[in-house]
Formats: C-alpha cells, sequence, structure tokens
C-alpha cells in the first residue's frame, strides 16, 4: 500500500494495457476526488496516463496515395515534376473513396518529412514580377488660377465672365465636339460644334465667337486642365484654370 496525502492510500498495481478498472480502484478514486486531486493526479497515482492518445495522422491511412503523391512530385513517370496541386488533382480519379488532404496539408507532410519528397525538390513556382506603381505626376495649371479670378466673376454680379467645357459623344477622333460656353450671372449658353476636341479647334471656336459677338462680351473665361483647353491665352488674355483634378 502507498500512503498518499491527506491519510488516503491506493494500491500500486500493474494493470494490463487496455483493462478496465476494478471497482476497488473505482472506489479510490472517488475518495481522491472529493479530497481535490485533479484527474491527471490521480491517473498519475495508478499509472493510467495515456501517452500515447491523441488522433492518429491522416497520413498513416494513406501509404499508397503518400507513394504515389511522391512519384509526381518527384517526376518518376515521364520526368514531369508536378507542382502539390497538380499532383492532388492528378491522383484525385485514382483515390476518389479517399478523405484525401489539401494542398496545405499537402505541403506541411513535405515539411515534416512525411513523404518522400523534401522541400527542395519542390517545382520552383514562379516568381511575379512586382507591379510598377505608377508615378502619379501632379498635373499643372495651364495659366493663372481660378483664385486669381475678379470678384465680379466669383460674385455672378455682371455678364461676360464665361465657363468653358466640351461635351464628347463617341470617343472616336472622327467625331465632332461640342464646344460650350455658360455666362456665370445669366447663365445663358454659346454652344457651337467643332470639328475635333483640340486646343487648334477649341482657339479658332473662341476666334469665331469673338468676331460673331464681340470681343468686348467675353470678359474672362474659366476653364478646366484639360488639354483641348491650353492654349487658350493665345486667343484670350483674361483666362483662369480650375484647381488640378477639379471639374
Amino acid at each position: 500500500m502507498a500512503q498518499l496525502d491527506n491519510n488516503t492510500s491506493i494500491t500500486n498495481t500493474t494493470t494490463p494495457k487496455g483493462s478496465h478498472l476494478s471497482e476497488k480502484e473505482r472506489a479510490q478514486i472517488e475518495i481522491l476526488h472529493k479530497e481535490g486531486y485533479s484527474n491527471r493526479a490521480i491517473a498519475r497515482k495508478f499509472n493510467r496516463n495515456r501517452l500515447n492518445s491523441g488522433r492518429r495522422g491522416k497520413y498513416l491511412l494513406m501509404k499508397d496515395f503518400i507513394k504515389e503523391l511522391d512519384n509526381l512530385l518527384l517526376g518518376r513517370y515521364d520526368s514531369f515534376k508536378y507542382a502539390p496541386y497538380g499532383a492532388l488533382k492528378k491522383l484525385k480519379p485514382k483515390f476518389k473513396d479517399l478523405d484525401l488532404p489539401c494542398v496545405t496539408t499537402i505541403y506541411n507532410w513535405i515539411n515534416k518529412g512525411i513523404t518522400e519528397t523534401n522541400p527542395i525538390d519542390l517545382v520552383k513556382k514562379p516568381k511575379l514580377r512586382p507591379r510598377k506603381v505608377k508615378q502619379e505626376t501632379q498635373k499643372r495649371c495651364f495659366g493663372k488660377s481660378i483664385d486669381e479670378r475678379p470678384v465680379e466673376a466669383n460674385l455672378r454680379s455682371e455678364i461676360g465672365h464665361f465657363e468653358i467645357d466640351t461635351i464628347q459623344g463617341k470617343k472616336m477622333a472622327t467625331d465632332k465636339v461640342i464646344l460650350v460656353l455658360t455666362d456665370r450671372k445669366s447663365r445663358y449658353n454659346i454652344v457651337k460644334v467643332i470639328n475635333s476636341k483640340t486646343s487648334q479647334d477649341v482657339n479658332k471656336a473662341i476666334l469665331e465667337l469673338k468676331a460673331e459677338y464681340g470681343s468686348k462680351l467675353f470678359k474672362t473665361i474659366t476653364a478646366d486642365n484639360g488639354s483641348e483647353f491650353s492654349e487658350l491665352n493665345k486667343v484670350h488674355s483674361e483666362v483662369y484654370y480650375a484647381h488640378p483634378y477639379s471639374p
């Protein structure tokens, strides 16, 4: 008999593997539980620790599968080495009755040495070229900023301060474009069809409108930073541009 703490004793016996507890052992376990012993401590007292317990590895039931997997990964059939994903896909029809592992599990098996294939034997993954990050250049203003525009234009206090833009339908090089000038005070629109969305055709249209309506009507013209308005200051002195990337 072996004496325990709190005056509790048990019989240290050698128990055959897989045998059940005796009635005497059950009674002793109940006493130890009442005295506050943990299950693990009680198991040690009775020499009943489950040292080899736990879930068996899936690979232990798949020796044939692993053998075929190694053959494909190592290129033993036709000198063509499969990657784990390709090998798994090829073997699925042959081992359709098995609960096959996923690609991640196969990589884990390889890293742990469960397979004959070593990590160094695997087909190297092609390195993807790093994606080029497009450097966004600061779009410059073609002329005087909208911040310099006369107060009269900002307050819409008089006629003659126009905003200019183009309207394009199908974006074809041969399509005509509509040029629109809108007076900020009256909201009156002047619309003219031009041959293309180029600075040359825009400037030509401005000169024609000045001849038709008179130069004095156009006090200021405000445009965005589209390339079609990049040379407006060649045909009009008071041209102002919106902030870059602003409509």
